[in-house]
This record gives structure tokens, sequence and C-alpha cells, in this order.
């Protein structure tokens, strides 16, 4: 009896040997497509604001998505905009895909309906454009599936019914879901 007691004993005091499993010492599976919906400040011809949906999907075992665009707004008091892209990013993400960057190029159609005061005067200043338009954009994503996202762009128009050449800034921050 005082044999089994020892036994017991020492089986009771010695440490359990214990191990990971397998899927948590992988790397975390990459998301293939994502969805987003953003918000959008942007100086162009104008101060313009709007809201913007966009996805992407994986090329392949690359980290480079193509993705498309859809976006709308105020532009100027009084005026209104339309944009529809689409592009090509690089996309990467670090933290077990908790931390991502992303950078690109978009190209695509614009119509910018400005209506506005224009400054120091008491004139309305009217602009009714289409536009060719080229995006470069960079930006950054916080979070796991659901993400808050932020970017930067830097939109150039080249208008098709004028001669006339547009750069501009703009920024976003919206929601993202990866899957």
């Amino acid at each position: 009896m005082k044999a089994l007691v020892t036994l017991a004993s020492l089986l009771a005091l010695t440490s359990v040997a214990a191990a990971e499993s397998y899927d948590a010492t992988q790397p975390a599976p990459k998301a293939n497509t994502y969805v987003a919906l953003d918000s959008t400040i942007i100086v162009q011809r104008s101060i313009s604001g709007g809201f913007g949906l966009s996805g992407g999907m994986r090329l392949s075992d690359t980290p480079l998505f193509a993705r498309a665009a859809v976006a709308a707004g105020v532009a100027g008091s009084e005026g209104r905009w339309q944009q529809a892209r689409v592009g090509v990013e690089a996309r990467g993400c670090v933290a077990r895909e908790w931390v991502c960057a992303f950078g690109g190029v978009d190209a695509g159609y614009q119509h910018d309906h400005v209506i506005d005061d224009l400054l120091f005067t008491d004139q309305m200043h009217e602009t009714n454009a289409h536009d060719l338009l080229f995006v470069p954009r960079a930006g950054f994503e916080l979070g796991k599936q659901l993400k808050l996202r932020s970017s930067i762009e830097l939109p150039y128009s080249i208008r098709l019914d004028e001669r006339e050449q547009v750069a501009g800034i703009a920024l976003t921050a919206g929601l993202a879901g990866s899957f």
C-alpha cells in the first residue's frame, strides 16, 4: 500500500507534457477576397465627399489582387460626382493577418458635376466634366476578418469633353471584410 501511495504522489507531482496542435503551428490562411465600404474626402476640382464600395480577388497564389470600385458623393456645395474603377493592388499582412498594407493603381471613369461658390466672391462656379481617371493608392488595414482600413489616393483625371487635366488627393476610411 505504501508503494501505491508513493507512486500516486510521484505521478501527481510530475509535470504533464503539452504541445500545440498542428493547426496552431501553421501560418494563418491567406484571405482570397475582400469587400469594403469606405467614406471618402477628395480635393480635386472642389472639396468633395462620398461613399464607395469595392471588392478584390487574389490572382492565383500571389500577393496581387484584381479589384473593382464604385463611388459617389457631393461635389462642392450642390454638385454630384460618380466613379467606376478597376485596378490591381499588392497586399501583404503580418501578425497572423492582423495588420495589412496595400498599394496599387486603378483606372476608370468619373463624372464630376461641381456646383460651388468661388472663394472670396458672390459668384457660382459650375463644371460638368466627364473624365478618364487614374488613381495610385496606398493604405493599411487592422483586424482579422473584419478590418478597419484607411488609404490615401492621388486621383489624376483627364477630361474627355475638353482639354483639362486635374490632379487631386483623397483620404478614405472604412470597414472591410476578408474571406
